[in-house]
């Protein structure tokens, strides 16, 4: 029996080191760009320009704003369930609706749907392209991953990966995740 344990935690573990190795090669091979030409061109312009839709989508309601009473109050939304709608036309449902609890709140007084201030995610520009490695993995489903330096102090990197979906002949981004390296 404890043969049996010992070759079971042995097995587990060269699974485990085979798993992490595989994910840590791939942060580590990242270098400072990535090949433009990943997947075939056409479609990884088309990708890239979707996404860059989907982050101007978030950019302008975060940016285009009035200030009233020292408030930051969007233009494109006077409440949640219009700020949600108004990111739906970038980002899956889900995560729409995350970015609009984060960085939007009822005011004091009541009546005001305001932008909480905070810093932001990334936001993707054309100018990131050279750092940016698009995979397609089905017909519906990619991966976007870009390196950023500088992003929230002098000297970070972080590794930017993108979820999409294909939605409606439009690719909209499904998750978001930044990791520091």
């Amino acid at each position: 029996m404890k043969y049996r344990t010992l070759k079971h935690s042995f097995i587990c573990l060269v699974v485990l080191f085979i798993l992490l190795s595989g994910r840590l090669n791939m942060v580590y091979a990242i270098d400072e760009t990535f090949p433009v030409a990943d997947i075939e061109d056409s479609f990884s312009e088309v990708i890239f320009g979707d996404v860059l839709y989907d982050f101007s989508c978030y950019r302008s309601l975060l940016l285009d704003t009035v200030e009233y009473q020292g408030m930051y109050l969007p233009v494109h939304a006077d409440n949640y369930q219009e700020a949600v709608d108004y990111l739906s036309q970038g980002f899956s449902s889900p995560l729409a609706e995350a970015i609009a609890t984060c960085y939007f709140t009822d005011s004091t007084p009541p009546g005001y749907f305001q932008i909480r201030p905070m810093d932001s995610i990334p936001i993707l520009t054309p100018g990131d392209r050279s750092r940016t490695w698009i995979y397609l993995q089905t017909n519906s489903d990619a991966q976007v991953y870009c390196t950023f330096n500088d992003c929230y102090e002098p000297g970070d990197r972080y590794l930017y990966s993108l979820s999409l979906k294909k939605f409606n002949s439009r690719w909209i981004i499904h998750s978001i995740n930044l990791y520091q390296l």
